[in-house]
């Protein structure tokens, strides 16, 4: 691009005039680039600290105070001799503050650190000193409240009790049932936790008295080929369900009443649905009757042996 410009008697004209020609192709080539995304906008961090200690300070009888930085908001007095010793708040950083002498002031105050506060934790619940009051073995899930790890209710809704009861086709009255439908849409896997207790993600669990080796229940899906995957005290179990109940046995480990951080057990059991990127076909599936049991029920006994032929 050739930029044109013409020169008028007065310079100062013609200097403008060289200007307005320069910012207009300045103009165009930033037009030419609009078409390219904006960068992010970053975040600056503000002036002064964040701390939650109470703070006072002076920098000598006629200085203003002094600055200090992140760690504590202080006050300022125009009196005094040094910074004060910053608060302890529950859990907070301990402030790094530094002082600058005012103007006129002939001593720089002196900056005191914030104590870092104590974050308060509950010990984890230890069942071994509650025994007695653990829930007792074969356990049919007490887990009866369900959350999302993320946002999976938003494309996998379940039911429970008499309408899960309904649609898996189960005689009436049969209790701990559950559904799960999937239609996928933008995640490639959903998953629902079963808690004793909205508190259960982060708080104690339950205790479970000694001795459940396995998680039992029944489960099947509205169309062949769907494949589940069951958890329980942190032990998965895929299985491939079809239209006919078929029976799903997690092992447990030993020390289950310690796997969560805060002691007990939280989540009694942990549905997941996954999906390969493409496939977007929508499934259900059906469980009940989920246990914590000694042993798993085996077959009958061996058939007794034919009598003896009668004599001739």
């Amino acid at each position: 691009m050739k930029l044109l410009t013409r020169s008028f008697a007065n310079p100062s004209s013609s200097r403008t005039t060289r200007f307005i020609a320069l910012s207009t192709f300045a103009l165009a080539v930033q037009v030419a680039c609009s078409d390219e995304p904006p960068a992010s906008n970053p975040i600056i961090p503000g002036a002064s600290g964040s701390g939650a200690g109470t703070t006072s300070n002076t920098s000598g009888t006629t200085s203003t105070a002094g600055t200090f930085g992140t760690g504590g908001s202080g006050g300022s007095t125009t009196t005094g001799g040094t910074f004060g010793t910053a608060g302890t708040p529950a859990g907070g950083m301990a402030g790094g503050g530094s002082a600058t002498g005012g103007a006129g002031g002939t001593t720089a105050g002196t900056a005191n650190a914030g104590t870092g506060g104590t974050i308060v934790v509950n010990p984890p619940l230890d069942c071994s000193k509650v025994a007695g009051k653990a829930l007792p073995i074969p356990l049919v899930s007490t887990w009866g409240f369900p959350d999302s790890g993320d946002d999976s209710f938003s494309e996998a809704p379940i039911k429970g009790g008499a309408e899960a009861v309904t649609a898996a086709g189960l005689p009436e009255g049969t209790t701990d049932a559950w559904s799960m439908t999937w239609t996928p849409v933008a995640r490639t896997f959903v998953h629902w936790y079963w808690h004793n207790s909205a508190a259960n993600w982060a708080g104690q669990g339950v205790c479970v008295a000694d001795g459940a080796n396995f998680v039992t229940l029944k489960a099947k899906a509205a169309t062949d080929g769907v494949v589940a995957e069951f958890q329980a005290a942190g032990v998965k179990q895929s299985v491939t369900l079809t239209t006919a109940w078929q029976d799903v046995v997690i092992d447990l480990p030993t020390g289950y009443n310690s796997i969560h951080p805060a002691g007990g057990v939280n989540t009694g059991l942990v549905v997941v649905l996954a999906r390969e990127a493409a496939d977007t076909a929508a499934r259900t599936i059906y469980w009940y009757d989920t246990k914590w049991v000694t042993e798993v029920g085996g077959g009958g006994g061996e058939g007794g042996g034919g009598g003896e032929g009668g004599a001739n």
